[in-house]
């Protein structure tokens, strides 16, 4: 099951993304997703919202979805199944996007990654966007594979091309 968690949820996200970002600790420069905290997921509400993937009633999963207005006010609907008329050029994103390593390899991801395009297309959204570790090997053909063009690459810890940006069209 994948849904938009509740605010009460936003321990078990940071957990989650703790989790699945652990590997990148043996990088010389680990992921930020390690440093979250949870005031910072917390206040990742105001912009979108965490999604939660469970498996059995068990979480494994999590993403944040980040969109503006009017988007954001419509995520909630969207993710309950009510669709709005599109807004050309409107962008959701995503990022922080992880599933626990021993769960990794079975689809997950992927559906996780539909089941945010499906909300983002439900709330008008013409755009997907997303961020992804360059310093992973599987993510730009992950993504790449789903249909995300690679658009930029920017520097963070002074590694010139440590995040990839992608995007998905979403019009028809």
């Amino acid at each position: 099951m994948i849904r938009l968690a509740r605010y009460d949820e936003a321990a078990t996200c940071l957990a989650l993304m703790h989790r699945a970002f652990a590997e990148t600790a043996a990088f010389p420069e680990p992921s930020s997703a390690l440093r979250e905290t949870l005031d910072r997921v917390q206040r990742a509400y105001g912009e979108g919202s965490p999604v939660l993937l469970e498996v059995q009633g068990t979480p494994v999963g999590t993403a944040r979805v980040v969109a503006t207005e009017p988007l954001r006010s419509r995520l909630a609907a969207a993710a309950a199944g009510r669709s709005f008329p599109v807004v050309p050029g409107a962008a959701v994103s995503f990022e922080r996007m992880g599933v626990v390593p021993e769960l990794r390899g079975a689809g997950h991801g992927r559906a996780l990654t539909e089941w945010i395009e499906g909300l983002a297309r439900r709330a008008g959204a013409t755009v997907l966007e997303a961020t992804a570790r360059s310093q992973m090997p599987d993510n730009r053909p992950f993504y790449t594979a789903l249909g995300f063009a690679i658009t930029d690459y920017s520097g963070r810890y002074g590694i010139p091309d440590i995040r990839t940006h992608l995007r998905k069209s979403l019009a028809k």
